[in-house]
Formats: structure tokens, sequence, C-alpha cells
């Protein structure tokens, strides 16, 4: 009999399991010594009882310096799926540790970590707390060890670590990554988050590497604020001092602040023997002028003598209409 494996590197993205340990006399770990078997054991056999890739974790290193990891017992329900910054294969503190989504925490539960000695009493080559002998990963007991629970009963445990996403996914909790959602992408290597499209932009699938230019016309007077999952729907509002379904200037005397496409009527107050002379982009700036006879900054009535035929806030002018000998 020959077997043939051949290594695929990069592994494939989101969670690859790197460690699996069914506890027999045999599937064990020898002591202080099997460091080595511990980091690599029947690496090409993934579904073995007994497999170790731990000894190539630097692999699944994120582009943030950070590892997605995943950890799993037979007989017990709930993952722990965490982010850590140490890689435990050489720390004896788990460093940069964040939650993911944890089932389990009692005993005292930090992330991974190698354990400090084998030969002053660990059971186990990396344990899951920075300060108790639990959740155990490459045991050398044969009768069980020790997991989310004190008694060392468990019989198998799994380690899974995430290779980074590729564009069009990000990391997504237990399920390691998942494509873009439609109005989001994702354009680059290891992203944690799918980004949404700017406004005046559309992604219309899933798994978008990047979003498009939106297609359907807008006035001119006008801005996108949206993002679509198609080209012709991208939502957009009228420009401050527009407004109706083509964005027209506002009439005089009404105001639009761009929280909307309705022209309000103006709040600001005006002097009197005035009028308001145009839009605005806020209820308190909408412009005045005064009325015709009347000038000057408080639309005071023009003086006899003077005139003012036209509106606006500029002052009354001087009559030039009668006789040398004669007043008005």
């Amino acid at each position: 009999l020959v077997e043939l494996y051949v290594v695929v590197d990069p592994f494939p993205a989101g969670f690859n399991v790197i460690f699996r340990q069914q506890l027999t006399t045999t599937n064990r770990f020898l002591g202080n010594n099997d460091w080595a078997n511990a980091r690599k054991f029947d690496e090409f056999r993934s579904t073995a009882p007994m497999f170790s890739h731990l000894g190539r974790l630097e692999t699944f290193r994120w582009p943030d310096g950070k590892f997605r990891l995943k950890m799993q017992w037979a007989a017990v329900e709930g993952v722990n799926v965490w982010s850590q910054s140490s890689n435990p294969l050489f720390g004896e503190v788990t460093q940069g540790y964040e939650e993911i989504s944890i089932a389990h925490t009692t005993l005292g539960w930090s992330g991974l970590r190698k354990a400090g000695n084998l030969s002053a009493g660990d059971t186990s080559f990396l344990v899951g707390s920075n300060t108790e002998n639990s959740y155990q990963i490459a045991s050398i007991q044969s009768s069980g060890f020790i997991g989310p629970t004190a008694s060392p009963t468990l019989q198998q445990v799994e380690l899974h670590a995430a290779y980074p996403c590729g564009p069009g996914h990000a990391f997504w909790s237990t399920q390691g990554c998942s494509q873009c959602a439609v109005g989001t992408f994702s354009d680059g290597f290891g992203a944690t988050e799918c980004t949404a499209c700017a406004a005046g932009t559309f992604s219309d699938g899933f798994g978008m590497h990047a979003c498009s230019a939106c297609t359907n016309k807008k006035p001119d007077h006008a801005s996108y604020i949206g993002t679509a999952g198609n080209s012709s729907n991208c939502t957009f509002e009228c420009d401050p001092g527009y407004g109706g379904e083509e964005c027209t200037a506002c009439p005089a005397g009404t105001y639009q602040d761009g929280t909307g496409s309705e022209c309000m009527p103006c709040q600001n107050s005006i002097v009197a023997n005035s009028e308001y002379a145009g839009s605005a982009g806020n209820s308190s700036d909408c412009p005045f002028e005064c009325l015709p006879g009347y000038g000057g900054a408080a639309c005071t009535a023009c003086e006899v003598g003077e005139y003012k035929s036209e509106p606006g806030m500029h002052a009354c002018s001087s009559c030039t209409n009668k006789p040398d000998h004669a007043s008005y």
C-alpha cells in the first residue's frame, strides 16, 4: 500500500482543524520530551483521531497580528471562539486576548498558552488559562483531560485556526469566513468585517470585491445619500436650498436644510416693511429685503424728498424732479 499526500499551502480560508486528540492508551503524548510530536503528528491526515498541525500555527496569523481560534470538545455543547496575538507554542502568558463567541468561561478561561513545566506537574503541552491547568491541548494522560469542567474525563478535543479570508469575504464568528452581503464589499486579504458601500455606489451580489458607481440619474442639485442593491436604486436627496422631485430652488420665503426634499416656510423673523427675498439652507437664514419706499438695515420709510422704487436693502435716493423754487 502506497499513500500519497499533498500539502496545500496556503490553507483554505476560514477555520481549519490543526489539532485533534481522542484519548486512548495510545493516543497520548509521552511527556516533556514529546513536544516535537505534539507540534507535528500525522499532519497529513486531518481526520485521524490523533493529529497535529500546531507547528504551522504561525501560518494562520492575520494581517492585524492576531490568530482567530476555535476550541471544541466531544460531548460538550458549545465552542469557544476568540482571537489572541501571542502564539501559544512559545508564550506562557496569553496576550492580546479578545472574545468572539465564548460558551465556556469556567476554570479561568483566558485563551491558549504554553504550559509551564510538564515535569513539575503539568499534564498537557498547552492550556487555556493563565492561572489554571485547564482547557488542555496535547495531553500526556490516558484517562481523560480537563476542559471546561474540572474532572479530567473529556476524551476528545479539537483546535481550529482560521486562515485569513480573501477578497469579498470577512471573518464571521463561529462560521469562519462568510461572503459579504449585498451593499457591502471587502477588497483585501484578512478582513474582519465587510465595508458598506459609500453613498452613490452599489454592490448587487454576495462576495463583492468592490462597489460600482450608481447609474440612476439624479438632479443637478442633489447628492446620493445611500447605497443600493442595484445600479438604478441608489437614493439621493436635494442639496440644501433645493426641493421637490427635481430639486429646484426653493421659492422665496422657504428653506430646505438638507435633511429632506421638501421646502418649508422660513422661521427667521424679518423687520417691518420688508419681504423674503430668497430661499435658504436653514430656517433662520432666509434673506429679506425692504419694500419699495423703504431702505436701510431697518427698512425705515424714505424721508421727504427721497425715493426708492425697487425692493432691496439699499438706502433711499434723493428726488430730482422739482423746480428750483419749489419744496418737496
